[in-house]
């Protein structure tokens, strides 16, 4: 059965904004540690 292409752009749109939250808790991560030391 083939996605339509609303549901296809709101996944991508979805999959972009998660991995942009998980870069940032990614670089807070960094920073803490960089802090800490």
């Amino acid at each position: 059965m083939p996605i339509p292409a609303e549901t296809d752009e709101e996944f991508h749109t979805l999959a972009t904004s998660l991995s942009q939250k998980l870069e940032m808790m990614v670089a807070k991560a960094e920073a803490d540690e960089r802090d800490q030391v």
